[in-house]
């Protein structure tokens, strides 16, 4: 098995764990990884699944890094926000929240308010779906290039 298919299967299989735990609202979401720190295994979990989504596209494009027409570097400069994104997505979320299990009540500080869950939630969204619309994106690409060869 080439390095390529295994990181596509394991992106594929973490994408998969993570959502249907997500998904079933599964008990383990809400243990603590670390009482101390006071995060949940769904912080983690999350975490894994949305940097599975970038991990997906890079091992199924593998001309990614190689872009050579416009809207492949376009796709992959999105291809690296999205990236970005999914590594500090635990670090942001922190920030808004102010605490590991991004819990937020109505409060004036912005801080942990249902003010900056707004910006949570947008973030989640974003982190999520900008990796699929590259990845759409990809496929058009190559659609494209098929129909211009005949």
């Amino acid at each position: 098995m080439s390095v390529r298919t295994l990181g596509l299967v394991l992106s594929l299989v973490v994408f998969c764990a993570a959502s249907f735990l997500l998904v079933t609202a599964s008990p383990v979401l809400v243990q603590p990884v670390s009482d101390p720190l006071g995060m949940p295994w769904g912080t983690l979990i999350t975490w894994f699944g949305l940097l599975s989504l970038p991990a997906l596209v890079y091992f199924l494009f593998p001309g990614l890094m190689q872009a050579t027409t416009l809207l492949q570097r376009i796709l992959k400069g999105l291809w690296l926000v999205s990236l970005i994104l999914a590594v500090a997505w635990p670090l942001a979320s922190f920030y808004l929240a102010g605490n590991w299990s991004y819990s937020f009540k109505p409060q004036e500080e912005f801080r942990g308010s249902t003010r900056a869950s707004v910006y949570y939630w947008n973030l989640v969204k974003i982190t999520a779906l900008l990796p699929l619309g590259v990845f759409f994106g990809f496929l058009l690409d190559r659609f494209l290039r098929r129909t211009a060869r005949t």
